[in-house]
């Protein structure tokens, strides 16, 4: 089983996140960790469904693959029903998440530049994402807000052109989640 860089910057991303809700809300962390431990099952498993025949064939592929980009896909539909659900149970969560993913965000990033930085850019960009993890870390904090998830939003698409690429189906995603959780807030702030 391979585990690429990726992977492991979202366990980190996931696990400091988790942390540092606990802090805060101790529900808010159960739900972060529900939503993460939905992701990585529904991409791992969907390969049951995705190569069907493989699987039945050879039923220890399971452990080996998994759901490849229809798979990925699948978990961030998974997640979003998933975070919808949560909002609607528990009001004050919607308020809460919004801090939790722009330390996911920014620690993800951070992550994944430390572990592939080859560059004086690459490194000076992991420098600019814990910079901002810092700004954001307090749980009353006036960086909370719409313009931090633009700026941070920016500065992860910059890595991304950094590297060569004008847009990532990680990037949309990111754009995506980042968009239904901002949603969740606002609507919340005006309830």
């Amino acid at each position: 089983m391979i585990i690429s860089s990726t992977q492991v910057s979202l366990l980190i991303a996931f696990t400091v996140a988790w942390w540092s809700m606990r802090r805060v809300d101790r529900q808010l962390a159960s739900t972060v960790s529900n939503l993460f431990f939905t992701f990585v099952l529904v991409w791992k498993f969907s390969s049951i469904v995705i190569y069907f025949d493989y699987v039945r064939q050879t039923p220890m592929a399971v452990l080996y693959y998994n759901g490849g980009e229809w798979g990925l896909r699948l978990a961030v539909l998974a997640v979003l029903i998933q975070l919808f659900f949560y909002s609607k149970k528990h009001a004050q969560i919607s308020g809460l998440l919004f801090p939790a993913w722009l330390v996911l965000l920014t620690v993800l990033e951070a992550a994944k530049m430390i572990q592939t930085a080859a560059t004086v850019p690459d490194a000076l960009l992991a420098g600019v994402f814990l910079v901002l993890f810092v700004l954001i870390w307090p749980k009353e904090n006036r960086f909370l807000n719409g313009y931090m998830l633009v700026a941070i939003l920016i500065f992860q698409w910059v890595t991304v052109l950094v590297n060569g690429d004008f847009y990532t189906e990680g990037l949309v995603y990111s754009w995506l989640f980042s968009l239904v959780v901002f949603v969740l807030y606002r609507r919340r702030e005006r309830v």
